[in-house]
């Protein structure tokens, strides 16, 4: 029987206690798979088929970012590959048996006298593909002054889309243009899905199936635009609209039969004589199916920022935190799973000081893994890993595992390679931070774990 038809209302109704003391964790020791970088932006992992591809960017007087494979069946990954130089990469994805895909944008340097009183920025949005033993020369996908980063979607089997959003100078406008990707590996030249008003916030999923959706602000409301396999760009659909000044923070998913998710955090500022919010909400679209569905409430009030979306058996599970009313810096770590029936969220672990940054992976022998960073009393924002996995059948998660030393760490990364194990990777600074070390030693470096058992 599976996981989601197990945790029925009202088991997951009595999950909500809080998870027992730290386990002793069945994690393998630690394996560097980076030279010491001055690392910046994001460290992420996907897991695709038979690509595990880890990635970081850094910034060793000059911009880049690295990516590392692991191949089928093997326990460690990959000499560290450089992408590019004096470039920023927004994204790096897996597909197929050790292939990447590198979203990245790189500013237009002005040439000559500038004509106009008002300059702006023009970047150049570009998509290059290969694997651990290197990558093609970049293809320019647009030249346009960029609103925002460009974003990636890609599926198991290659197949996916980059969505720009451009503004235009004379009209005022930001337009939302969006690039496929076939199985070849060829973009088609980006097309206009939203051509009025100023599109932000973008989010993109792509199912293996083909299928694909788009979901962005445009003046101030959340709307979605899905593309199913072998037809066109759907009609476009408001999903939600504001209450307030609002800011949104989006997440958008594609099931393995072409059910489709957007999930949005709505963050209503606070004005006079009215309090903010942090709701939870979101809308699914049935396989096959045209429109979505009715909004549906996750969390009320008081939500964290959200994971990306992770497909689990009947739909997809959220990770994020809910801050408490007093004291106001304790977080419980939570996952909903957004399921048909699934019911109440889980409490990953009991609420403590500082916890942050809830990601997910699922694997189908040992079920989903929550990972989030529990900050150490050195000062800083840095800390230590844990982990709780929900094993299939499971009401509740298990005992919370330390997956990281004690060690300076500053993001955790979980993935699920083709076996079915969980990895950890995470980025740190095992020599220790601030006065007494080196300057040589502030670098960090990226490090690896997989889970027994």
């Amino acid at each position: 029987m599976s996981l989601i038809r197990l945790l029925s209302p009202i088991v997951l109704a009595a999950a909500a206690v809080a998870a027992p003391p730290a386990a002793a964790a069945p994690w393998s020791a630690p394996v560097t798979i980076s030279a010491p970088h001055t690392l910046v932006g994001p460290l992420d992992a996907t897991a695709a088929n038979t690509s595990t591809v880890a990635w970081w960017g850094w910034q060793d007087g000059t911009m880049g970012a690295s990516f590392a494979v692991l191949p089928p069946g093997a326990r460690t990954f990959e000499r560290e590959q450089p992408i590019v130089r004096q470039s920023d990469v927004l994204d790096v994805q897996g597909y197929g048996a050790g292939r990447v895909v590198v979203l990245s944008q790189e500013l237009i340097p002005e040439d000559g006298p500038r004509p106009r009183r008002v300059s702006y920025a023009r970047f150049a949005v570009r998509v290059a593909a290969g694997d651990a033993t290197g990558l093609r020369v970049p293809a320019t996908l647009a030249r346009a002054v960029v609103n925002g980063f460009a974003q990636l979607a890609i599926a198991p089997d290659g197949r996916g889309l980059v969505a720009i959003a451009t503004f235009e100078p004379r009209t005022g406008r930001v337009l939302l243009r969006v690039a496929r990707r076939s199985r070849s590996g060829r973009f088609s030249r980006p097309e206009v899905i939203s051509g009025r008003g100023r599109a932000q916030r973008v989010a993109v999923a792509a199912g293996p199936r083909g299928d694909l959706v788009v979901a962005f602000v445009r003046d101030k409301r959340v709307l979605a635009r899905v593309r199913r396999r072998g037809h066109g760009w759907g009609r476009l659909q408001t999903l939600a609209e504001p209450d307030g000044p609002t800011d949104w923070t989006l997440r958008a998913g594609v099931g393995d039969s072409g059910e489709v998710e957007v999930l949005w955090r709505r963050r209503r500022l606070t004005q006079e004589g009215r309090p903010g919010l942090r709701a939870l909400q979101h809308r699914r679209m049935a396989a096959e199916g045209s429109r979505f569905g009715a909004a549906r409430t996750v969390e009320a009030d008081l939500a964290g920022r959200p994971s990306e979306l992770v497909a689990v058996p009947g739909g997809f599970a959220v990770g994020y935190t809910v801050r408490a009313t007093a004291p106001r810096s304790r977080a419980t770590p939570r996952v909903a799973l957004l399921t048909p029936g699934a019911g109440a969220p889980l409490d990953v672990a009991a609420a403590s000081g500082g916890v942050r940054d809830v990601r997910l992976a699922w694997s189908a022998r040992l079920g989903l893994l929550a990972t989030m960073l529990q900050p150490t009393a050195n000062g800083n924002s840095d800390g230590i890993g844990l982990g709780a996995l929900l094993a299939p059948g499971a009401a509740a998660f298990g005992p919370v595992e330390p997956v990281t030393p004690a060690e300076n760490v500053h993001e955790v990364a979980p993935i699920v390679d083709r076996d079915g194990t969980p990895i950890a990777v995470w980025s740190a600074r095992p020599e220790g931070t601030g006065p007494g070390i080196p300057i040589d030693r502030l670098r960090s470096v990226v490090r690896t774990a997989a889970r027994s058992g």
